[in-house]
């Protein structure tokens, strides 16, 4: 005989899936750390700079210097991807993710030109949903 699913247990799973979305979303803090990453190398490259330096080769090292939030960035696009579902699809809203996808989307602008795009669309979508959350 086959049970008959019960009012509650649909929306309990869907609950735990979007739980965990949004706690996927936190690879979204990937990007803090490819910023501060990137920051220290840049601090490294001033620190050694020669006033007889080559432009060229200073160029390079600040490019060199950036690139680690670039790869960080696309380590949080997961996040990203997790964090417009829930935003887009779900109704759980917890406060801590309004702050946290908030500065998320600033840290993301700043990543020009990669991250801009995904921040500001993060961050469009976060303050037009912004009285949703609890």
């Amino acid at each position: 005989m086959l049970r008959q699913p019960q009012m509650n247990e649909p929306i309990k799973s869907s609950m735990v899936l979007e739980k965990s979305l949004s706690l996927i979303s936190l690879l979204l803090f990937s990007c803090y750390i490819g910023w501060v990453v990137s920051a220290i190398e840049l601090v490294k490259v001033f620190n050694g700079l020669d006033l007889g330096m080559d432009k060229k080769v200073l160029a390079t090292q600040i490019s060199n210097a950036l690139v680690p939030y670039l790869r960080y960035s696309f380590y949080a696009l997961p996040g990203w991807i997790c964090a417009m579902l829930i935003l887009i699809f779900s109704k759980y809203r917890a406060r801590f993710f309004l702050y946290f996808w908030s500065l998320s989307s600033v840290v993301l602008v700043l990543g020009f030109p990669f991250g801009s795009l995904f921040g500001l669309i993060l961050g469009i979508v976060v303050f037009i949903k912004r009285k949703q959350f609890t």
